[in-house]
Parts: structure tokens; C-alpha cells; sequence
């Protein structure tokens, strides 16, 4: 019987801190203008680019960074479906030079591209202002600038880094 007790009062006594501990280990927190999110594995940062026309906003963009075994980092790039997929796309950060990559797929939403980003990409990314993602709008032919702001980066990154993956 003080056995069970004793049990009964340790549970008491420590259940409210395991509760207080999980919720702030998967929540999602925003840094700058980038967003971690562990609640579902694997854990990841992103930011996403709103449009607003008239009353309706629509997603042009989103960037997204995943930490892979090895310690690799994938940066996965998602664009309007309109990007003409054999041109490619571009990145480039502040006046660096720029990176071309070949788009992977497109579906009716949105064309994608998946690279490993190397520690000179996330260098100048972490010590950035702007990362710039351009295409070619497959309909009118012109380039699409997407500017995406690096305010934040530093510190969602090293929480990716850090974090429960």
C-alpha cells in the first residue's frame, strides 16, 4: 500500500512537467519571416510568398529546409505551375552569384525543385537579406521574380540545426 502511494505521488508530482514539456517541443515558432514546425517528422523551416488581388490572396511561392542523414540540408523550392519546366529556375541571394537549377516536376498546383543546399548556399543565406527565386512564366514568357526576406533565417536554422529531428 505505501508502495502504491509512493507511486501515486511521484506521478502527481511529475506528470504536470512532462505535459509542460511536450507542447513546447512540437509547437511551431516563428522566426523573422521564416516558420520551425516538429509537430509532424521530419522537422522543418519554411516561409511561404502570399499574392493579394483584390480581396483574394493566393500562394506564389514557398521554400522549405529539411535536415537529411549526414548532416545535409535539402532546400526544396515550390513555384506557380506556370514556370516553364525546361527553362528552369533561378536562385540568387543579395548580390551573390546565382545558382540555376533544372524544375523536377509540376503538377496543376505547382512545379517543384529539390536540392542538397551545400554550406556556401547556406552561408549566404544565413548571412542574407533576400533570396530571390526566378522563372519564366510559361503563358506570357516573362520572368516571375519571388523575393523572399532571410530576416529570421539565422535563428530557424539553428533551431533545424538543434532541433528533435
Amino acid at each position: 500500500m505505501k508502495n502504491l502511494l509512493l507511486t501515486f505521488i511521484f506521478l502527481l508530482v511529475t506528470l504536470p512537467s512532462l505535459q509542460a514539456a511536450s507542447p513546447a517541443q512540437v509547437q511551431p515558432a516563428s522566426y523573422g519571416s521564416w516558420s520551425y514546425d516538429c509537430t509532424k517528422k521530419p522537422c522543418f523551416i519554411s516561409q511561404i510568398l502570399m499574392v493579394k488581388k483584390g480581396e483574394q490572396a493566393s500562394i506564389a511561392g514557398g521554400l522549405s529546409l529539411l535536415n537529411l542523414p549526414k548532416q545535409q540540408t535539402l532546400l526544396t523550392v515550390r513555384v506557380s505551375a506556370l514556370a516553364a519546366q525546361k527553362q528552369g529556375l533561378g536562385i540568387k541571394i543579395d548580390n551573390n552569384k546565382d545558382i540555376r537549377v533544372a524544375i523536377e516536376k509540376c503538377n496543376k498546383t505547382h512545379c517543384e525543385i529539390n536540392i542538397l543546399a551545400d554550406k556556401k548556399l547556406l552561408s549566404e543565406m544565413e548571412n542574407g537579406r533576400i533570396i530571390g527565386i526566378f522563372y519564366i512564366n510559361k503563358n506570357s514568357q516573362k520572368q516571375v521574380s519571388l523575393p523572399f526576406s532571410l530576416q529570421g533565417f539565422p535563428d530557424a536554422f539553428q533551431q533545424l540545426k538543434s532541433g528533435l529531428n
